[in-house]
């Protein structure tokens, strides 16, 4: 008889477990069915929209824009898919093209960082002045330092300070301090590189060495900026204020000569031979 109550009961529990287990089961599956979007079997889910804006290479995505990505994205896989564009000559023509378009810039992505060699200071120095011709400039060119503040008090007593020292100096006292918002030294800018033109009326108007005014066009932002250098023109600047410029044409440059090389290199592993028309 014990044996008897004792199965029974044994029963009850395997029943009622079962029974939980399968509530769970189904609430899981009413979870897992919780959606944003869906076109026709497909479902995109909470966890996906994170998933799409972690993964995103440009700036993160509003999650309406995301959503709208989505089934962008979806609707025309699958009309692709009903019309058997997959499966036409055009399409396996272009994906052809496409595929030795991207294995191209894998490849030539992964030679150029073997050989690619970042250039030192005197490395720019002998390119520029070997090539000076290159760096003439094609608008009127200005060297500034700027210096914001988080208040008008700290951007005045910066500028008073000015009156009896060196910008650098200046700078160096206060820059381990927590009044200084941002700061650039020795920045050069192009007339279009000035998206206001208050400013750039101003700085037309300045003397090298010069000291602006305290300015301000939101809260909590108080510049002042100092004209060090101006170049006309069709001029060429200093090395030392347009060594970023510098450095972007050699690297423009070098990686064509890479290019090339790694063109060279695989024509000679492949025995390409090109005949001319006369032969």
């Amino acid at each position: 008889m014990m044996n008897l109550r004792r199965l029974l009961s044994l029963k009850k529990i395997s029943f009622l477990l079962g029974s939980l287990l399968l509530i769970v089961s189904c609430e899981t599956e009413k979870k897992e069915k919780k959606f944003i979007a869906k076109t026709d079997d497909s479902l995109l889910t909470v966890n996906e929209i994170l998933d799409l804006n972690k993964t995103d290479k440009n700036e993160r995505l509003v999650k309406g824009e995301l959503v709208r990505n989505w089934a962008n994205s979806n609707v025309i896989d699958k009309e692709a898919e009903f019309t058997g564009i997959y499966d036409s000559e055009e399409f396996k023509e272009l994906m052809q093209s496409q595929k030795i378009k991207f294995a191209e810039s894998i490849l030539f992505s992964k030679y150029f960082k073997e050989n690619y060699e970042e250039p030192t200071n005197e490395m720019l120095q002998a390119f520029y002045f070997g090539n000076k011709e290159n760096f003439v400039i094609q608008d009127e060119g200005f060297v500034l330092n700027i210096s914001s503040f988080f208040s008008e008090d700290d951007a005045a007593e910066f500028r008073n300070e000015l009156n009896r020292k060196e910008w650098n100096k200046v700078f160096d006292q206060l820059s381990k301090s927590e009044k200084v918002k941002a700061s650039i030294q020795n920045k050069f800018f192009y007339t279009k590189d000035f998206y206001n033109q208050e400013i750039l009326n101003l700085v037309n108007q300045m003397e090298e060495e010069e000291v602006s005014i305290i300015l301000s066009s939101e809260p909590n932002d108080f510049k002042i900026f100092q004209l060090v250098r101006k170049f006309d023109k069709y001029s060429i600047p200093d090395f030392i204020y347009i060594e970023e410029i510098v450095n972007d044409i050699y690297k423009v440059k070098r990686t064509k000569e890479l290019y090339q090389e790694f063109l060279n290199n695989l024509y000679e592993k492949y025995n390409v031979e090109i005949k001319t028309e006369q032969e």
